[in-house]
């Protein structure tokens, strides 16, 4: 166990000391019978002293850590502003891509398929509608098929798109129903 520690942190001034000066230093003192013990005991509580004067308190450490969030969002003046930004913003992003990808980026960020794909993705993709519609589609397909099997007539597979469009738009009326009563 004869390896030595040579480290100097990143910032430390270059005439500090280094560990293998202060342990050849505290060798010389052992072999001259001097105390090495506490050697560095005062250097310590002035340390402490000077951590202690210097240092923040958490609160002051939040309020700062506020003000910097507060500082970095982005607050817009209008709305041309934010657009302008907005556009910014894509056409860097689209310069980095591919030429095939930067077309159809290109494509599908046009005001009219934005605003169709807004509004489609506001009322189409409901949840509620989506699962009623899934469960009448089941419950039309099975009905069907057994009323096919036990007559002798023949399966339509239009049937299960149409139970499902029928349940999806249920879904949707039985949301907005259950939204107006818990406004009220």
């Amino acid at each position: 166990m004869s390896e030595k520690i040579s480290f100097i942190p990143e910032g430390a001034p270059e005439n500090q000391e280094t560990y293998q000066d202060t342990e050849r230093r505290i060798a010389k003192k052992h072999e001259a019978g001097q105390e090495t013990r506490n050697e560095h005991r005062d250097d310590l509580e002035a340390i402490i002293k000077k951590i202690e004067h210097e240092a923040k308190s958490s609160k002051e450490v939040h309020s700062s850590l506020e003000k910097e969030t507060k500082t970095e969002q982005h607050q817009y003046l209008s709305m041309g502003l934010k657009n302008h930004a907005l556009k910014q913003n894509l056409n860097s992003i689209q310069h980095e891509l591919r030429p095939a990808e930067r077309i159809f980026s290109k494509l599908i960020h046009k005001k009219p398929v934005d605003v169709a794909s807004n509004a489609i993705g506001n009322t189409i993709a409901r949840p509620s509608g989506l699962l009623v519609g899934s469960v009448c589609s089941l419950a039309t397909s099975l009905l069907v098929i057994f009323i096919c099997r036990y007559y002798g007539y023949e399966y339509n597979y239009l049937l299960g798109i149409v139970g499902f469009g029928g349940g999806f738009v249920a879904g949707l009326i039985i949301e907005m129903v259950l939204r107006s009563f818990r406004r009220k």
